[in-house]
């Protein structure tokens, strides 16, 4: 697992080094975990902070979206999967009229 983290956040550091908009959707409860806090002593988190204008999480020009899995047994239903992707829209249009 320590391997995997390291992995996840040389990515994440790489991604949030730019300057360019971009959203980031993590569909782990426990991945959220340790992005935002300190797990095990696996990291020292993120200070994302929730933007209440746009109902979601942010660090520097990142939009994070924290969801449970995609597919499988214990996805997401149908209504909350539209939601997801009705909210990714919206934050994508809202970004292109500022």
């Amino acid at each position: 697992m320590n391997k995997q983290w390291v992995l996840t956040k040389s990515i994440l550091d790489a991604l949030l080094q730019g300057s360019e908009k971009r959203i980031v959707v993590v569909s782990n409860a426990f991945a959220r975990d340790i992005i935002m806090s300190n797990v095990n002593g696996l990291s020292e988190g993120y200070p994302l902070e929730f933007d209440e204008k746009i109902g979601t999480y942010t660090y520097k020009n990142t939009i994070f979206f924290f969801t449970s899995m995609l597919t499988g047994q214990r996805a997401l239903d149908k209504g909350s999967f539209e939601r997801l992707i009705w909210h990714i829209n919206f934050i994508k249009k809202l970004n292109k009229s500022t």
